[in-house]
């Protein structure tokens, strides 16, 4: 039935998703409690209703399925009141999920710091925790208002194209049509950024087709208008159309124009000047018209955008060319327009752009530079011309993230190793710890290569290594191991690689470090072995794997119990079951 739920929900049919998920809920299925709580949290298929949400929500978890252990969670003061101790804000910025649920178990509140920054929730999503981000939700955090400038959660994970936070938040029932400055939809920012997996993930959600932005376009309208084809194909095959007033392509094409340019701005797109909208969708002649006619190249449209950016943003060469010529500023507005021309693959725009006298170190609201732009994007030709014209491959952004950390983030193994050459040692040491908590192991290889030690520290003192197991990735963690780190060295706190990766329930990695020589009762925090972190924990096969590893089941930690004892005290069976009868011939033979 849960497929059948599944199914209705691709389909936009959320009250049939919802009477199916009731009728689990009735049978005693958790798990339905759970995914029925996004949707009262969200108003899809069923009354917006937070109460009915957060009885779901602690009945699942005191049952053990809400991955954030929501039981006493969803204490929810007032958003004023709702400041996040620097303890948690600690954990999340060091990606430590058990110190998270510690501080929250400890009467944590997630929330906003009291330096007014974007919240917690936020946080987790910009530093790619989406794990975080859901132990923060069921534990009471906001999903609404609480971003950078105010935005939602989805449309933060849009802005940093996180899809693992868009599908989670789609899950835990985040608003699809929350607005953003502009009354941009996430589909609106989706489209903007180009990214069409997520734009297609909030179609099948049942985003609005209709909505519009402040410039009086719906996310057909604006695909069209962005030139992102894939996009606008799945807006048309879900049904969308462009609204009325939104289509100047005939007319313009047809000679309208003469005569009738100031009935663009008012009847297409509301309040722009015509220049503007016919620079962004490449209108040649109309551009040559609206020049001759003494437009001033320079006039901002409503959001703030030159014309030049707009022909920039949309690879329209001939135009860029052509307002330059007519005078237009290559550092005017927001983007300025070499960060909008980033996302091209067009290096010719760069290049006009720098002769014309663009700032190459310019930056976006966002603090991202050219570099940053078109290394998201994977355009290895603009970051190759950039750099040539003098860039530096290692700005930071507002968030403090280097270009070589967006190569790593996004998987572009191509440009972590261009951006590495002219990266310095603090930027690329950062860079690693980034490749090792997204298992990106072959970007791990190549930062490795350029003189980095395996046996780096992260935040909180945590080795590399130790970052990688608890991202969970075998290969990631085989790199590291290859390149030199050792699996008995213990991080700050003095837990070892096999300890974190026997609490971690990974049977995978706790086998691998075994093998490379990794000490099988080592203690850490409270006196504790790997066998008593798997069995307090209830990992049968980790603990299985140990003791064939000679693990010692009569150790004790410093409360005196022994493995046996915290499995019994948790109520594992079958942990008591295994560590009670060892097989015939004992575990050594």
């Amino acid at each position: 039935m849960h497929e059948a739920a599944e199914q209705a929900l691709r389909q936009r049919d959320f009250a049939g998703a919802a009477r199916i998920w009731q009728e689990l809920v009735e049978a005693g299925d958790e798990k339905a409690a759970f995914r029925l709580a996004g949707l009262y949290r969200s108003g899809r298929g069923v009354a917006r209703d937070l109460e009915r949400a957060r009885l779901l929500l602690e009945r699942a978890a005191k049952a053990g399925y809400d991955p954030g252990r929501a039981h006493a969670a969803l204490r929810r003061p007032e958003p004023k009141q709702r400041r996040s101790p620097a303890s948690l804000r600690s954990a999340i910025e060091q990606g430590d999920i058990r110190a998270v649920r510690a501080a929250l178990d400890a009467g944590a509140i997630p929330g906003v710091p009291a330096s007014g920054a974007r919240c917690d929730a936020a946080e987790a999503i910009v530093r790619g925790r989406v794990d975080i981000l859901e132990v923060l939700v069921a534990r009471g955090a906001e999903l609404e208002g609480c971003g950078g400038s105010g935005l939602s959660l989805l449309h933060e994970a849009v802005r940093v194209e996180n899809v693992e936070a868009v599908d989670a938040l789609l899950r835990l029932g985040a608003r699809i049509d929350a607005r953003a400055p502009g009354n941009a939809t996430p589909l609106h920012a989706a489209i903007r950024v180009g990214h069409g997996p997520i734009a297609k993930r909030l179609i099948q959600a049942g985003h609005s087709l209709s909505a519009r932005d402040d410039a009086g376009r719906n996310p057909l309208d604006l695909a069209i208008v962005a030139r992102k084809a894939q996009i606008a194909k799945q807006l048309r095959a879900a049904g969308a159309r462009r609204t009325k007033s939104a289509d100047p392509d005939k007319r313009a094409e047809s000679g309208w124009f003469e005569g009738a340019a100031d009935e663009l701005s008012a009847r297409a797109y509301r309040g722009w000047p015509p220049l503007s909208v016919a620079a962004w969708r490449g209108h040649d002649a109309v551009v040559t018209r609206v020049l001759a006619g003494g437009a001033d190249p320079n006039e901002l449209d409503p959001e703030g955008v030159a014309p030049l950016a707009r022909a920039a943003s949309s690879g329209q060469f001939d135009i860029v060319r052509a307002l330059l010529a007519a005078g237009a500023d290559p550092n005017h507005g927001t983007p300025a327009p070499l960060v909008a021309a980033a996302t091209s693959n067009d290096d010719r725009l760069l290049r006009a752009l720098l002769d014309a006298g663009a700032r190459i170190d310019t930056v976006d609201p966002l603090g991202r530079s050219a570099i940053h732009v078109a290394t998201s994007a994977g355009q290895r030709v603009m970051v190759e011309t950039l750099l040539e014209r003098g860039a530096r491959a290692d700005p930071i952004d507002a968030d403090g993230i280097s270009s070589l950390e967006v190569a790593v983030r996004d998987a572009h193994d191509d440009l972590v190793e261009l951006l590495a050459a002219g990266t310095p040692q603090a930027a690329r040491s950062r860079a690693l710890c980034t490749a090792a908590a997204r298992g990106r192991a072959h970007a791990l290889g190549l930062l490795l290569e350029t003189g980095l030690d395996a046996e780096g520290t992260c935040a909180n003192g945590q080795p590399l290594l130790h970052v990688a197991i608890r991202q969970g990735s075998p290969q990631a963690v085989g790199q590291l191991l290859r390149a030199g780190a050792q699996s008995n060295r213990p991080s700050a706190s003095g837990n070892s690689a096999v300890l974190v990766a026997a609490e971690a329930g990974d049977a995978e990695l706790v086998v691998i470090l075994l093998a490379r020589g990794g000490a099988v009762d080592t203690r850490g925090l409270g006196g504790r072995t790997p066998l008593m972190r798997a069995a307090a924990a209830g990992h049968l096969e980790v603990a299985e794997h140990l003791l064939a590893a000679r693990a010692d089941l009569r150790m004790r930690d410093e409360q005196g119990n022994t493995a046996l004892d915290l499995a019994r005290s948790a109520g594992h069976e079958p942990l008591i079951t295994l560590l009670e009868a060892p097989p015939a011939g004992g575990w050594f033979d």
